[in-house]
């Protein structure tokens, strides 16, 4: 779980980066080879722990994740909300990533619907949307999707919006963040 989790953290480096409202030509080409070489790697993991040849994958794939950022590309509000839950609520990156990635990808298909499209055939298939793909695929891979499989309730989101102060990549994100009643919303996508 530990590796498969921070292997979905890859998967939101670069499914951010694919879907950030500035992005280069080097960023989107690594980012999107990265989704592809994680959705398989991470999948042959799952199925056999003891895989080498997809470990390897999966490795080089993360750091071909952290290509776009190295670039200038930003993160978006499933990294920013990441940092939220980790502080307030001990939350590991990894899951953090299993869980806000499909709710942020939800949240904001309104601005990005194209860009989605490369997410859900990465991920599931071109039918589904890129929220749905990304959570089916995270549950496939028995890892946490929901915030209440880690013990968070939905008495709990507004202290953990409160605590959004306009900066970071939450400020990033495609869909502008307009403030705490927004972080709600997201997290309630993910409850």
């Amino acid at each position: 779980p530990l590796l498969l989790s921070t292997g979905l953290r890859a998967v939101d480096h670069a499914v951010e980066s694919w879907c950030a409202s500035r992005t280069t030509p080097m960023a989107d080409a690594t980012s999107l080879h990265a989704m592809h070489m994680l959705a398989s790697s991470l999948r042959a993991i799952h199925a056999d722990p003891n895989d080498l040849t997809a470990r390897l994958a999966a490795q080089v794939a993360m750091w071909i994740s952290r290509i776009s950022t190295m670039g200038g590309v930003p993160h978006g509000a499933s990294h920013g909300l990441g940092y939220l839950l980790g502080v307030l609520k001990g939350v590991p990156h990894g899951i953090t990533s299993c869980i806000t990635l499909h709710a942020v990808l939800r949240w904001n298909a309104t601005v990005n619907a194209d860009r989605q499209r490369e997410v859900a055939k990465a991920f599931g298939d071109a039918s589904q949307s890129a929220g749905e793909a990304v959570e089916q695929f995270v549950r496939a891979l028995d890892l946490p999707s929901r915030l209440s499989q880690i013990g968070i309730t939905a008495s709990d989101l507004p202290m953990i919006a409160a605590r959004y102060d306009g900066t970071g990549p939450i400020k990033m994100n495609p869909r502008q963040v307009t403030g705490p009643q927004d972080l709600v919303e997201i997290l309630s996508l993910a409850a």
